[in-house]
């Protein structure tokens, strides 16, 4: 008993010197550059967004924020890489919902989102856009749906590839109108709203921004948009849920997350350095010129928002018998 007695009060007094020790080096973070990994190639919303909070969040904490491409996958390398990583605030990951849906179409996904990625902080959603061929063999999106109900697989959607957002949103879709198209996967959605201009593929979704030069030549037009409200740019084109969609909001969310386990001091510090650096007008109006919205969301909230947009997928995608 008095050796245990004796061990136990040695423990606690390393314990107790431990705590100012651990204090000090988290309060010296960051103490070296952070890095913010994007997990696709260079050019997209989501490796240009970075690069606009990047500088501002280095101005907050005094140290550089790099920002480093790791595609490969369809994004699956680079999350897995900062999801696995060690969780000590130096290594940050471009999220979007684009790493949810990979995740929810896998029995044997690399990584997790509820358990292994940890919210910094949400940055916008940019929505997407139904779009067709102009002219198109009907008139609207209930046109097309009443052209495609008798004539299973006589229409197609293209999309930038298997497994990505906008083929779940398709079978989402389909499914809510009781239709069967044809998936024709691209490289990526250049190619694919391409050929929808040409008419060679029926639908496709784009962004704003993708989409813009092909609705500026008025080679496409838009059916609806996967906003809750519909946009003021194309105040014509209904939601997908007033067309008969429920709950149908596929847009694209960004936000930055780092691995599970980062401690909370420097999380916070994170958070922090996130959250002013989006409050800036300057970059707040970078952000927008990219079509995408600016959203406030407390990193608890961002969280709650990313798992249940996950699940939501994964449950779309099950039902649809795309998980492979």
């Amino acid at each position: 008993m008095t050796f245990r007695r004796s061990f136990l009060s040695i423990l606690a007094l390393n314990v107790v010197a431990a705590v100012p020790a651990l204090a000090q080096v988290e309060a010296g973070y960051p103490s070296r550059p952070i890095k913010i990994i994007v997990p696709y190639a260079p050019g997209a919303t989501n490796d240009i967004l970075p690069r606009i909070i990047a500088p501002h969040m280095a101005e907050i904490l005094k140290q550089p924020v790099i920002v480093k491409n790791k595609p490969g996958a369809g994004g699956d390398i680079g999350v897995a890489f900062v999801a696995k990583g060690k969780p000590d605030g130096y290594t940050l990951l471009m999220t979007s919902n684009v790493a949810g849906v990979s995740a929810a179409t896998k029995r044997t996904p690399p990584y997790d989102i509820p358990t292994e990625l940890m919210p910094v902080g949400l940055i916008g959603n940019q929505p997407m856009l139904l779009v067709s061929a102009n002219p198109a063999p009907f008139t609207s999106l209930q046109d097309f749906v009443r052209q495609a109900k008798p004539s299973p697989e006589k229409f197609s959607y293209g999309t930038p590839g298997v497994g990505t957002l906008h083929q779940v949103a398709f079978e989402q879709m389909g499914a809510a109108y009781g239709i069967r198209m044809i998936h024709v996967p691209f490289t990526g959605i250049t190619q694919a709203l391409t050929e929808t201009s040409t008419g060679r593929v029926t639908l496709t979704f784009g962004t704003p921004a993708s989409a813009g030069a092909l609705l500026q030549k008025g080679s496409i037009k838009v059916l609806a948009v996967t906003t809750k409200n519909r946009l003021p740019a194309y105040p014509d084109a209904p939601t997908l849920t007033e067309s008969g969609v429920p709950g149908m909001e596929a847009g694209f969310w960004y936000g930055f997350t780092m691995a599970a386990g980062t401690s909370a001091p420097i999380a916070a510090k994170l958070q922090d350095a996130f959250a002013k650096a989006l409050a800036n007008p300057e970059v707040a109006a970078a952000v927008r010129k990219l079509d995408v919205d600016v959203m406030h969301m407390t990193p608890a909230q961002f969280g709650d928002m990313m798992v249940a947009d996950y699940r939501k997928w994964k449950k779309i995608a099950t039902d649809a018998n795309l998980v492979n």
